[in-house]
């Protein structure tokens, strides 16, 4: 899901990246990941169709950091 969403990044497409964003949103949200899921919802929300696209490298970056620390802790619990 990372690599779709850096993908719609590179390419600017935000409607692509809404849709991908909104993906991995309901993921974190059915795992009761909350900063993972407000990223995600800020991310979307950013994702404008026909407007301009914001600097989402610094989304993605924050997005990667809390998918790193819920993948951590899924890891833990799989032990």
């Amino acid at each position: 899901q990372m690599e779709a969403i850096q993908s719609a990044i590179r390419r600017a497409d935000p409607v692509d990246l809404k849709v991908q964003v909104h993906k991995l949103r309901g993921i974190a949200l059915n795992l009761e990941f909350g900063r993972l899921g407000a990223l995600s919802t800020s991310m979307e929300e950013a994702a404008v169709p026909d407007g301009p696209m914001p600097d989402m490298q610094a989304f993605y970056a924050a997005l990667c950091a809390e998918w790193a620390f819920a993948a951590s802790l899924i890891e833990e619990v799989r032990s």
